[in-house]
Formats: structure tokens, sequence, C-alpha cells
């Protein structure tokens, strides 16, 4: 598409099989990458802590947009619900105390999930682990975890 959103919408799409799919963006702003998702053909939704954010997303995408912190929001979605949980360096911004309840709904109502994690980004701001410490927070077996020099090498390719 040529638009950095689209352009990932698009390539989630197509590399993970997410045509027709619910996908729920854990963390998603102003619903850039749902907007792409749902453009590409998959059935998704955002979570965001930010009034702000979600209140100033695209007309056209704020209806799928929830306002919510993760944290607590997450209890409210069905066992399954979703085929696909994803979050952006969204589980960076939580302390290590908070991440093991998050970690168990996500398991709980999603089918996979994807995590785009920090390992090194800002590590006095960001909760910043190596990937073998994401690895071994408790996800559901399958789930995929990234880190971000990866993700700049899907894009690429």
């Amino acid at each position: 598409t040529g638009e950095f959103y689209g352009d990932l919408g698009k390539y989630l799409v197509q590399r993970f099989n997410l045509q027709g799919k619910k996908v729920l963006d854990v963390g998603c702003a102003k619903g850039f990458v749902v907007e792409g998702l749902r453009n590409a053909g998959a059935d998704a939704w955002g979570l965001d802590v930010s009034d702000y954010a979600v209140n100033a997303a695209d007309p056209s995408v704020r209806p799928y947009l929830i306002i919510g912190d993760a944290r607590t929001a997450l209890t409210q979605f069905q066992n399954n619900e979703f085929d696909v949980l994803m979050s952006r360096w969204t589980l960076s911004c939580f302390e290590d105390t908070d991440l093991p309840a998050m970690i168990q709904q996500m398991n709980r109502i999603a089918r996979l999930q994807m995590h785009f994690v920090w390992e090194d980004f800002m590590p006095n701001y960001y909760n910043c682990k190596p990937l073998a410490d994401w690895q071994a927070m408790g996800f559901k077996k399958g789930t995929l975890l990234v880190k971000k020099n990866r993700l700049d090498n899907f894009l690429t390719k």
C-alpha cells in the first residue's frame, strides 16, 4: 500500500493466514494496525488504555476499538474468543508483577498469540529482557515472540 501500517496489516494477514480470523491488538493506540488488518480481510479489534488515542482514531475504525487497561479488561472476553491476540511492544510497558495474570488471560481468550517485545530498548523506561526470559513467562505453547529487529527483517522481505 505504501503506508507502513497498511503494509504491516497486509503482511500479517498474508503471512499468518488471518483472512476472516478474529484478531485482538492489545495496545492498539489509534488503531492504525487494526485498520490495516481489517482492510486486508481480518476481523480485527483493538484494546488500548488511552481514551485519547481511541477517540482520536479514524471514525471508520473507532467502532472496533475498546478503551481499557489490559491488566483488567482482558477478563471481559470469552474463552478462545479470538483466533489471534497480538501486541506490539505493549508487554514491555508492564511490570513483571502484572504480566503473569495478563498472560493467563491472554492464554485463555486467544487460540494463538504473537507479541513483539523489546530486549534492550530504553531499559530505564521499558521492561526489557532477553527473548529467552520472555519465553519463560508462561505463554501458551505456540506463542510467537518477535524481537524488534526481527520485525524489521519481516517487513523488508
